[in-house]
């Protein structure tokens, strides 16, 4: 596959990207002509439609449980430092979820942090907009599009520089 990939791309007119980032990235690999790479940055629009007057005093995480993702860590974290009253929500499934389960309950704090299935997209849009903040806690994650998601419902979001998104966020 490699191999096909190799001989394949430098024959395109064009590889599209949504982040000098994500280039950098792909040329470690693979060979690209000049001029070759088009850089398309993800649309930053914004949406009235759920914006919430009150937010929630919850933080939220909205993705697959999977190692890259941080989740353990996000965790421990919240316990550490957010007061008794703040509840964190994981909103997802994947292959870590009965390391995070068994963490939760170790802790004895399923009262504040939950998982919640994977929802629709209404519903996700709903979770996001009522947020006081989305939590995006991954090693890495290419163009995360719930950010894209909290931009545009005005919801704030932390997350880390390995994204893409810093040459548009700042």
């Amino acid at each position: 596959m490699y191999r096909v990939a190799r001989w394949t791309f430098p024959r395109a007119e064009a590889i599209v990207f949504n982040s000098i980032w994500r280039e950098e990235i792909f040329r470690i690999g693979y060979p690209l002509g000049s001029g070759q790479a088009r850089i398309i940055p993800p649309a930053l629009g914004q949406s009235e439609q759920h914006v919430a007057k009150n937010r929630e005093q919850v933080l939220r995480f909205i993705g697959r449980f999977v190692g890259v993702k941080n989740i353990p860590r996000l965790i421990v974290t919240f316990l550490d430092v957010a007061e008794p009253a703040w509840r964190l929500e994981l909103i997802g499934e994947g292959p870590e979820q009965t390391e995070i389960e068994a963490l939760i309950q170790a802790r004895g704090v399923s009262g504040r942090v939950s998982i919640i299935p994977p929802l629709g997209k209404a519903e996700i849009a709903q979770k996001i907009a009522s947020a006081h903040a989305v939590l995006m806690p991954s090693l890495s994650d290419v163009s995360p599009n719930v950010i894209l998601e909290c931009i545009a419902f005005g919801t704030p979001f932390l997350l880390t520089e390995e994204t893409g998104f810093r040459e548009i966020l700042g």
